[in-house]
């Protein structure tokens, strides 16, 4: 048996992998932000914009530079979480993170809902407040 040399995918190719993306896809304005926004060095936060809408501070970890990517992190986790939750719900976001599954959930569950959100890691705890201040400061009451 002999092996069969495998050749590098061409440039065409890798350019199709790159943007045959559903959320680029349904989301072009995606494509353009990822095409614009440099990968940034450094280790703090940034501030980055989620899929539906949302802005977020997220540190530059796979969770930070997948949001700053695509606009959102675990897809399946979060479109079964905005079919699920309803409008006028409690919802518990245990090990909440950054908050970017808890923004999900204020959007979901709207004015009428209610977000509980968890974080034990004292510093990712901090973002995640400053993430709250930042989503109550942009809310037009």
């Amino acid at each position: 048996m002999s092996e069969i040399a495998q050749r590098p995918p061409s440039a065409i190719q890798r350019a199709y992998r790159f943007v045959n993306r559903p959320y680029y896809w349904y989301r072009p304005s995606q494509l353009a932000q990822r095409l614009r926004t440099p990968e940034q060095p450094g280790d703090g936060l940034r501030l980055v914009r989620t899929a539906w809408g949302a802005q977020l501070y997220c540190w530059p970890d796979p969770l930070g530079k997948a949001v700053a990517r695509t606009g959102v992190y675990d897809l399946t986790v979060a479109e079964t979480l905005a079919r699920l939750t309803d409008p006028g719900e409690t919802a518990i976001d245990a090990g909440a993170n950054v908050g970017l599954m808890s923004s999900l959930l204020a959007r979901a569950v709207g004015p009428g809902g209610r977000v509980i959100s968890f974080e034990p890691h004292p510093l990712i705890f901090e973002t995640l407040v400053r993430n709250v201040a930042l989503w109550l400061s942009l809310i037009h009451i």
